[in-house]
């Protein structure tokens, strides 16, 4: 298997996100966009781990937010690396 961009910049600590841009136009929504990139690069649930707390930092969020969602991504997450 090709060795994944997106793996190698997740390893350096490069903030990488999954997004989508306008799903309803483009039918990219977030949930598919995550099962697509786990499929085709062979993404662990480790890396997915790392991808979405990257999102959450990276958004206009405000920083109360950004701390809720953090903290609810974390008690859904438990356990399952």
């Amino acid at each position: 298997m090709e060795r994944s961009t997106i793996r190698t910049l997740l390893e350096v600590g490069v903030a990488v996100t999954i997004n989508s841009d306008d799903p309803a136009y483009f039918g990219g929504y977030i949930g598919a966009n995550y099962r697509a990139i786990t499929v085709a690069l062979g993404l662990t649930a480790g890396d997915l781990h790392r991808l979405a707390p990257n999102a959450i930092n990276g958004s206009f969020a405000t920083a109360d937010c950004k701390r809720e969602l953090l903290a609810e991504l974390e008690d859904a997450t438990a356990g399952r690396e």
